[in-house]
């Protein structure tokens, strides 16, 4: 099954120059599905373009250890054009999807990573191995 995004601009003709305003457009890397070796250092980079520069901002999942923190109670300020989440040693706990969103006066958008931990390379030959299969 195909998923479709909606996707709604309006272009505008001022002083000889055709813009367009609409929700920005996000990259994210290194991927949308990231694993990584436990211990190993990961970033997570999200750049959005748009005009005017979108606000970008990381939701990180929700962790047990954190489990008193309200969601609400996180400060999710956004930065102009980027914003990068760097775990200096993942473990377990940082297992799961995180949302990059960014917003404008075009409107708001949003990409999903998967993180996943794994504890050995032989791990993570399996799972190119079944990715392989399944893609081809």
């Amino acid at each position: 099954m195909f998923g479709i995004e909606a996707f709604h601009c309006i272009y505008i003709y001022d002083n000889g120059q055709l813009s367009r305003l609409g929700p920005p457009t996000i990259d994210v890397s290194p991927g949308r599905t990231v694993v990584a070796l436990i211990g190993q250092r990961v970033m997570l980079e999200c750049t959005a373009q748009g005009d005017p520069t979108p606000g970008v901002y990381w939701v990180e999942p929700m962790r047990r250890r954190r489990g008193d923190v309200e969601p609400d109670a996180v400060d999710y300020s956004p930065t102009p054009g980027s914003a990068v989440v760097d775990i200096a040693s993942v473990d377990r706990e940082d297992e799961g999807t995180y949302r990059c969103v960014a917003s404008n006066t075009g409107g708001t958008s949003e990409v999903l990573v998967q993180l996943s931990g794994i504890s050995s390379v032989s791990s993570l030959c399996c799972l190119c191995w079944i990715e392989i299969i399944f893609t081809s």
